[in-house]
Formats: structure tokens, C-alpha cells, sequence
């Protein structure tokens, strides 16, 4: 996309990213990583002239996935739409050892859990903005985080692409070619991606002989 398209890829190191400790994200998941990603973009899109302000994008996998939707879910006028990849959606039904080193204890932290809960904020998602692709055999995002999440999303009558993958894992690594396929496609008509709107081709004429 980005040579066919003239599409800018941007990849974030925002706060509480790999490298950079959990300490930011002590007792609060899906806060200060949200707000990054949308003010960082902002941003880059009233810096750089370029930029079409009005075909942004964004995704994610696993955790990625889950900051993708909070974000969607984020009153913000920044990211037209956005696709999740094996997300996290409800920290009470993943991985205790991970989550209770960051949430603590939800009997001591419920707040915190509630805050954090992708389904809640799913509501508040634009319909056809949102593209949730499982695994339905994730060990690491169990599949139950997408069930949760598109339930969340039917019952406030949002409109949205669900895809899911019978005996495939967080990784996907089976179907990554239709995986790919199907995000390029996506946002091609999400962001109205002219499939004839390439870079100009070289004036012959100019180029120098050999």
C-alpha cells in the first residue's frame, strides 16, 4: 500500500511500549497509550503538509488490537478506522500472571478493570469504522475477547467486519496471506484508496541513458 498508494506508515513508541517499563501503566491499562497514540497523530497531521488529514487509519494485534479499539472507542476525530488483530478486550479473562502484575488484584482494583475494558468502550465506536479479525483457537487472546467485543458492538447496533479463523492461533501464521489481503482491502475502502491513484510514472524521456 505504501508504494502502490502513496500511503504514509507510521509506527509509534508511545508511553508504556516495549523498552520502556510498565510503571506508566501501573493500575491503568488502555490510558495514557490511547491518549498518545491519538495526540501523536494529531500531531504529525498539523505538521506535515502532506498528510490527508481525512484518511488516517490505524490497527493493531494482540495488545496492539486492544489499544486499536479503545482508541476507536475514544471520543476523537482523528482515525476514520481501524482493524484488530487477536485483541484483548476484558483483562478479567486474560493471562492473571500479566494482568494482576499491572491491574493488581481486581478486588482491590475494580476501577481499574472497568476503565480498562474494551467492550465498554466499544460503544462508543462509529459503525463501519471497525474490522475485528480472530483466531478461534488463540491461546494468548482467547477468542472469547472477540466474542465480547462483537457482542458489545451488535447490542449498541453498530455496524462493523468481523473475521474469524477456524483452528488458527494468536499468530494467525496458516492464513497470514489472506489476513493481509483482507486489511489491505479493508482499508483501501475505508480510506477510498484509488487502485489507479499511483505515484506518476517516470518521464522516460528523463531518464538517463545506460
Amino acid at each position: 500500500m505504501s508504494s502502490r498508494n502513496d500511503v504514509v506508515y507510521v509506527r509509534l513508541d508511545v508511553r508504556g511500549s516495549k523498552g520502556q517499563g510498565k510503571k506508566i501503566l501501573f493500575h491503568h491499562l488502555g490510558g495514557v497509550e490511547v491518549v498518545d497514540q491519538i495526540s501523536s497523530l494529531r500531531y504529525l497531521l498539523d505538521t506535515i503538509g502532506f498528510l490527508d488529514e481525512t484518511r488516517v487509519g490505524i490497527w493493531g494485534w494482540g495488545y496492539g488490537g486492544y489499544v486499536t479499539s479503545m482508541v476507536l472507542g475514544t471520543q476523537q476525530d482523528v482515525f476514520k478506522c481501524g482493524i484488530a488483530i487477536s485483541p484483548i478486550a476484558d483483562w478479567l479473562y486474560y493471562n492473571s500472571a500479566f494482568t494482576e502484575r499491572i491491574l493488581g488484584l481486581p478486588t482491590e482494583n475494580y476501577k481499574g478493570y472497568v476503565e480498562a475494558d474494551a467492550t465498554q468502550r466499544a460503544r462508543l465506536i462509529k459503525s463501519n469504522s471497525y474490522f475485528l479479525i480472530h483466531g478461534l483457537a488463540d491461546t494468548t487472546a482467547p477468542f472469547v475477547h472477540g466474542v465480547q467485543l462483537a457482542k458489545s458492538l451488535t447490542s449498541a447496533n453498530i455496524l462493523f467486519r468481523y473475521q474469524t479463523y477456524a483452528d488458527e492461533g494468536h499468530e494467525l501464521n496458516g492464513v497470514l496471506e489472506h489476513v493481509y489481503s483482507s486489511m489491505e482491502q479493508y482499508f483501501a475502502e475505508c480510506l477510498s484508496l484509488d487502485p489507479d491513484d499511483t505515484k506518476p510514472d517516470i518521464d522516460q524521456s528523463m531518464v538517463p541513458a545506460e
